[in-house]
């Protein structure tokens, strides 16, 4: 049975070399295991955070967009939607938790392996590299990962949506899904002693 694809969008307040980064990842489950199937990060400005938000919808047609409501997250949930009816969006509220513990529920997850990472992407050894860091300059990575994790903990199985006329007549043989053989990363932190 095919799984929907989910967005996990972390936006940033604004571009420059001191500010947070936005960060869109673009997830696929199947039992316990969990496909980051593509990444994109950057220091940017809210035009540039849409225009790679839209990339993502044509290229992965998800089922629901996970958007946190902090920064730019406000724009680009009204603008989504707004512009894209026919994808869910979940707003996700920031709570008083610290990012640390909201990834703390999730440790067992991904120590038991079911975070699968793609093997020749650019962005897995940034990722691993955030996750793994005694101490954490940045957490977008983590951020998008927990609430990705936190959010499809809590739903029933996601449809797929039907497809877009454009993206049939590009893509007859149905949406991208991933093949298992180009998943070598399976991505396990270390329990600290």
């Amino acid at each position: 049975m095919l799984r929907a694809v989910v967005l996990s969008v972390d936006a940033s307040q604004c571009s420059g070399p001191k500010n947070s980064f936005s960060v869109i990842q673009a997830w696929w489950y199947s039992g316990e295991d969990h496909y980051l199937l593509d990444q994109w990060r950057s220091q940017c400005d809210y035009e540039e955070l849409w225009r790679a938000y839209s990339v993502f919808c044509k290229r992965y047609n998800p089922s629901a967009a996970l958007i946190e409501r902090a920064a730019n997250g406000y724009a680009l949930i009204r603008d989504s939607k707004r512009r894209r009816r026919r994808l869910r969006v979940a707003e996700i509220a920031t709570d008083r938790r610290s990012k640390t513990a909201r990834l703390v529920p999730h440790l067992e997850t991904i120590r038991a392996g079911r975070i699968k990472l793609p093997r020749d992407a650019d962005f897995v050894d940034n990722y691993i590299a955030e996750f793994a860091a005694s101490k954490r300059t940045t957490f977008d990575q983590v951020d998008a990962t927990t609430q990705y994790l936190e959010w499809i903990a809590k739903q029933p199985p996601l449809l797929v949506p039907p497809p877009r006329a454009v993206a049939v007549a590009r893509n007859p043989s149905g949406p991208i899904m991933p093949d298992r053989n180009t998943f070598g990363h399976v991505f396990v932190t270390k329990r600290r002693r």
